[in-house]
């Protein structure tokens, strides 16, 4: 029983497609502002209902529905998904613009990095994604879940990581 999907799960049943593709993290917040990752991981394995209802999804990007690829900007992805998230309290679109300027992109990194806290920004250019950070980390990405039959009954036992050291990547 985990909040967050569970709700996420719950939007997602009242759209009109089978399958949709997002880019997404999960992040525990309090108070709007998300915290570091000991905090996650002890909300995580708490076990505790409380604990488990500050765990968030944060949407990032639409890749596919229902296979086919989402060809429009990404401005329009995330206002579509916005749509579809309504009404969610732990899942939303993470913070995000269309910069015109470096000083847009100066405010919004001091805006949301240093002064909300989070991890950093996601960046496209020319179709590739970026993640952005202030330090240099390692992030995981679930490339596989063994035993799809299980996933469906909540009953995932095995998921296949990938790990990828950002500070190796320049932009």
């Amino acid at each position: 029983d985990f909040p967050a999907l569970n709700e996420f799960e719950e939007a997602m049943r009242k759209r009109s497609f089978e399958r949709a593709e997002l880019l997404c993290e999960l992040y525990a917040a309090e108070d709007d502002r998300p915290l570091k990752l000991p905090d996650y991981i002890h909300y995580i394995k708490s076990g505790d209902p409380n604990l488990l209802k500050k765990v968030n999804i944060g949407v990032f990007d639409l890749i596919s529905i229902n296979g086919q690829p989402v060809r429009q900007n990404y401005a329009w992805k995330l206002e579509e998904v916005s749509g579809w998230l309504q009404g969610c309290s732990l899942c939303r679109v993470l913070p995000y613009i269309k910069p015109e300027t470096v000083q847009d992109v100066e405010e919004f990194w001091r805006c949301w990095v240093e002064e909300k806290g989070y991890e950093g920004l996601v960046a496209r250019s020319n179709g590739e994604i970026y993640k952005i950070k202030p330090i240099s980390e390692v992030d995981a990405v679930i490339i596989g879940i063994n035993k799809r039959k299980l996933f469906w009954s909540k009953q995932v036992t095995s998921v296949k990581l990938a790990l990828m050291d950002l500070s190796l990547i320049h932009i």
